[in-house]
């Protein structure tokens, strides 16, 4: 999300946010499985051609 944002030229900004530490295990790299599924499905992401500046996914014509 954040690579699209900066893609279609939108200002990306990072805020500190009060967080309480994680109460159970990761499922993404708690498991082979899930690890495999983050992998897989970030690089059709990263695959995919960006869009052109100020068009967004789903956007009518």
């Amino acid at each position: 999300m954040v690579v699209r944002a900066a893609d279609a030229g939108w200002r990306v900004t990072e805020d500190d946010v009060p967080y309480r530490p994680r109460a159970g295990a990761s499922k993404v790299t708690g498991t082979w499985r899930g690890t495999w599924h983050a992998v897989r499905d970030m690089s059709r992401v990263l695959a995919e051609e960006p869009a052109g500046p100020g068009v967004r996914e789903g956007a009518r014509p």
